[in-house]
């Protein structure tokens, strides 16, 4: 997989961009607040159709315009995206499109600094996650994340006005609830897998992901759901909320067979985040067959050089990568005839 043009007009502080001739590996160099993470956000958006973080489509747009416009040469095929406030456009290789057909076709892993908060963050925040990889490989599964929690709504809704008659909800809530828990649980397991021997090469420790569900799995996923429910009705009329579904799933870390992160360094929990990342993209590239397009944002400073040149020697040249830097530093001496951008005040020129 790899970008081969860039187009992006009026999106976040960035008026105009027009790039070719990117290389395998990119180096955007720049201060803080210039534009490098927004460039990274535009090919996020027209990989998956969702900013990097959580905004609107209207909060994408450059101030004091009415419309963004993003147009990529990616992985062989066209995408353009456009969106005004009476127009949202996807165009695939010159023909309108929609969401489910963005699947698996140009893949893209984002590198966060708030990654962190996947490992030592809430519940939702690793489940979030989870979808996230899985939707951008799976139609499937983001229409089942789709129907699943619009069910959901509706059925919480019924618990707190007419409790008595919630089971008209339970039949869609199983459906599409077992259908997601039936791609996480294989997901999990290969990225288990992954994680595990990244981490071991990294620090020589043994680390293990555990799935943990809010009911039993005793024979198949669907019966044991409806049994959950059966058994557990009085609890949830009582609380008025769904107590059992993928909506409250979530997997834990176990370092050397202990579940608490409390002993690891800040270090040790950002290079956990960074594995269980390309954990999830060597799992995508499983999946799809496609090598993913890597956006690295500024987060490799909090751990050590050694590893993080050793993490940085795990993509570099598998992957087409993009890497953002406050200074060229960083990576000086790591990184093997890459391609350096200078961004300032939005705007982008690559280094001669």
């Amino acid at each position: 997989m790899k970008i081969e043009t860039i187009r992006i007009t009026n999106f976040r502080n960035i008026a105009r961009i027009d790039l070719k001739d990117f290389s395998q590996t990119n180096i955007l160099l720049g201060g803080n607040g210039e534009g490098k993470t927004n460039f990274l956000e535009a090919i996020h958006m027209l990989s998956a159709l969702s900013p990097l973080r959580n905004v609107s489509f209207h909060e994408l747009i450059r101030w004091g315009e009415n419309y963004f416009h993003l147009h990529a040469e990616f992985g062989g095929n066209m995408i353009e995206l456009g969106f005004s406030e009476k127009k949202r456009l996807l165009k695939i290789n010159g023909d309108k499109s929609n969401k489910a057909a963005l699947c698996g076709l140009s893949p893209v892993t984002a590198f966060l600094p708030s990654d962190i908060d996947i490992v030592a963050g809430t519940p939702e925040n690793r489940r979030f996650f989870l979808d996230r990889a899985l939707s951008m490989i799976d139609p499937l599964y983001e229409n089942a994340l789709r129907r699943y929690y619009r069910t959901l709504r509706q059925r919480n809704a019924q618990l707190k006005l007419k409790p008595r008659e919630v089971h008209i909800w339970d039949k869609e809530l199983v459906l599409w609830g077992s259908l997601i828990i039936t791609k996480r649980l294989p997901f999990i397991r290969i990225l288990n897998q992954k994680v595990q021997d990244i981490y071991r090469d990294l620090y020589g420790m043994d680390i293990r992901i555990r799935y943990m569900n809010p009911f039993r799995i005793d024979g198949g996923i669907e019966e044991s759901f409806r049994e959950a429910i059966r058994t557990g009705a009085q609890e949830e009329m009582r609380r008025k909320h769904s107590l059992f579904g993928p909506h409250r799933d979530n997997f834990i870390f176990q370092w050397e067979e202990k579940e608490s992160s409390s002993f690891v360094s800040q270090g040790q929990l950002r290079a956990l985040a960074f594995a269980l990342k390309l954990g999830s993209v060597r799992s995508i590239e499983d999946y799809c067959g496609k090598a993913p397009v890597l956006l690295i944002d500024d987060v490799l400073l909090e751990i050590d050089a050694a590893r993080r040149n050793k993490l940085i020697g795990m993509i570099a040249g598998k992957y087409q990568t993009f890497f953002t830097v406050t200074s060229p530093d960083i990576l000086k001496g790591v990184l093997s005839d890459p391609a350096v951008f200078h961004i300032a005040a939005g705007s982008i020129e690559k280094a001669k």
